[in-house]
């Protein structure tokens, strides 16, 4: 076997260094968590890392100064719809969704996520700052079957808040965590009857109603970051992980 020679030159401390900083997934954000079904970075576009499930905004964007990079800036006449799709409907399995969200003004019924659409019987979920504080809307489908989760909160404009919710698949209250900056809170009533969790055809939306995209009501103001969708319940430590990522 011939002898093998390098080149005296050469520095493998200074090649490691720039093979981390052209390294792709260093400090990417990209989940490790098993699960993840949609990831939103916010990086000047709205397409999903994951599995390609793109949002179309309604609007040409403002892109400013996010937790990580930059974020999407929503104000009253701007929201983002992504198309129907299984993976964003809550099943038995499990859900999760984990965002970064910086507030502009306190006011109240403020949509930041939600899977519904402009009729009574295709709304599936609604994740929402109200006057009450973080809330979460998880029904059978309709509007009169639904379990509903309320952490009182009332955001400080201009601070970055890390908002998240999970969802266990058990069909109870207890199933359903609401946390704000990873500490858990919340009480919770059901309405009506709810014996399934509903998978309609009705699109995901952020920063509005499903059903009132083209109303001044009801739209998220402010900036979101780094969003995600599990197909799972994420354990509490899981939440923490997200929190102090960034």
């Amino acid at each position: 076997m011939g002898e093998i020679s390098i080149d005296p030159k050469f520095n493998i401390h200074e090649t490691y260094k720039k093979v981390r900083i052209l390294n792709p997934y260093r400090n990417s954000g990209v989940s490790l968590l098993s699960g993840t079904v949609g990831y939103y970075k916010f990086e000047n576009n709205f397409i999903d890392e994951i599995n390609g499930y793109n949002g179309q905004p309604s609007v040409p964007y403002q892109f400013d100064p996010g937790k990580s990079g930059v974020a999407a800036s929503f104000n009253i006449t701007s929201y983002v719809e992504i198309p129907d799709n299984n993976d964003y409907s809550i099943t038995n399995s499990g859900f999760s969704i984990s965002l970064f969200a910086k507030f502009t003004s306190q006011g109240a019924g403020q949509i930041i996520i939600n899977k519904a659409a402009n009729v009574s019987d295709k709304y599936e979920w609604n994740f929402l700052y109200d006057t009450s504080g973080l809330k979460i809307f998880i029904t059978d489908g309709t509007t009169t079957n639904y379990f509903v989760k309320d952490y009182a909160f009332t955001p400080t404009i201009g601070v970055w808040y890390h908002l998240a919710m999970t969802y266990d698949g058990s069909l109870t209250l207890n199933g359903i965590k609401l946390y704000i900056d990873a500490v858990e809170g919340g009480t919770g009533s059901i309405i009506g009857s709810v014996t399934s969790t509903g998978n309609t055809i009705s699109p995901t939306v952020l920063g509005v109603g499903g059903w009132n995209k083209e109303t001044q009501t009801g739209h998220f103001t402010g900036l979101m970051d780094e969003l995600k969708l599990f197909k799972r319940a994420l354990t509490p430590t899981e939440i923490n992980t997200e929190f102090n990522r960034l």
